[in-house]
This record gives structure tokens, C-alpha cells and sequence, in this order.
């Protein structure tokens, strides 16, 4: 596999800790694709729907992209909203696809 030589000059030493939301649904999965190999996010946290916590990422999304879902995500364990766990892991990020009406509930828990 040849190395991208632009995107190694973007590399960070230590990658910036992430959690995703929504993980699962369409928008969800474009960010999962666009920051498996980001160079520099790492996604340390997903948050899906309760019914899915604690399930591996592979095995619960169904995958609609055109390209084949990243290996490195495929084992990420599904995680609930917790932000003092997430304070505790070190997340600086959070992304959202979360739907607007639940977004709405959750995401000012974050400020």
C-alpha cells in the first residue's frame, strides 16, 4: 500500500479522542468512514441507541455505503451517553448525526 505523503504531513502525534452519536444511520456512517483513518481523530466512543449498547459496530450497523466498511471501526463496542465516561476517556470531540428531535434532548447535556 503506498503511503499518502500529504495526508502523513497532516499526522498528529497523539490523535484528538472523538465520540461519535448516531453512528448507525446514514450521516452516522459517512462520519465513521471519514474518521477511520483521520489523521487527526480517533474515534474512541460511539453512541448509538440503547437497544445496541454494548454490541460491536460491525455487527449492528447496516452498513449502505459503497465502499466496504473500515476494519478498524468494525470492532468499536457501542457505547450510551455518558459524559462523565467520556470526561474519564478523555473525549475532547463530539460529531453528531444524531435526528434533530433527539439532538435536541441531548446534545446541550454537552456544553
Amino acid at each position: 500500500m503506498i503511503s499518502n505523503p500529504r495526508k502523513d504531513e497532516f499526522r498528529r502525534k497523539t490523535k484528538i479522542k472523538t465520540a461519535l452519536f448516531g453512528a448507525t444511520g446514514a450521516v452516522g456512517q459517512v462520519f465513521m468512514w471519514m474518521l477511520s483513518d483521520h489523521p487527526w481523530f480517533e474515534i474512541t466512543r460511539i453512541v448509538a441507541s440503547e437497544s445496541r449498547v454494548g454490541k460491536k459496530y460491525g455487527t449492528e450497523v447496516h452498513w449502505i455505503l459503497p465502499m466496504e466498511i473500515p476494519k478498524n471501526i468494525q470492532n468499536i463496542t457501542i457505547a450510551d451517553f455518558d459524559i462523565e465516561a467520556m470526561k474519564a476517556e478523555g473525549i475532547q470531540v463530539v460529531f453528531s448525526a444524531l435526528p434533530n428531535t433527539v439532538a435536541e434532548e441531548i446534545e446541550p447535556a454537552l456544553i
